[in-house]
């Protein structure tokens, strides 16, 4: 399933129409057509803003029929499942498994912290 697919399915899932989308994101409605056309790939920032308009995980964005990816377990594991369910062929940036990693180091000190 392609990221515009992706992005096509959830959108119909909340009810919204492009132009919806495209105002929520702070984009113009011809862009968000182009990224659910596979014309444009979005950047890493349009991505959080879309896994936080649909409420869903940022590896879910690129779920497939056969597998719901998500970084629960490692980045290792997530690379797996990626190349498994040919995924990568989004070229999913480097970018993604650097905000998790932030994400994980974040909770961890807080965890540190909460400890003391």
């Amino acid at each position: 399933m392609s990221i515009g697919t992706r992005l096509k399915q959830l959108r119909k899932q909340k009810n919204f129409s492009p132009s919806q989308v495209a105002q929520k994101l702070d984009i113009s409605e011809v862009v968000y057509n182009r990224l659910e056309n596979d014309e444009a790939k979005p950047e890493i920032d349009l991505l959080q803003k879309l896994s936080n308009l649909y409420d869903i995980d940022l590896f879910d964005l690129f779920k497939t029929e056969s597998a719901n990816i998500s970084f629960y377990n490692s980045k290792i594991e997530a690379t797996n499942l990626i190349n498994q369910n040919s995924v990568i062929n989004q070229q999913i940036p480097e970018k993604i498994f650097e905000v998790y990693e932030n994400r994980i180091s974040d909770l961890m000190s807080q965890i540190d912290y909460l400890k003391k």
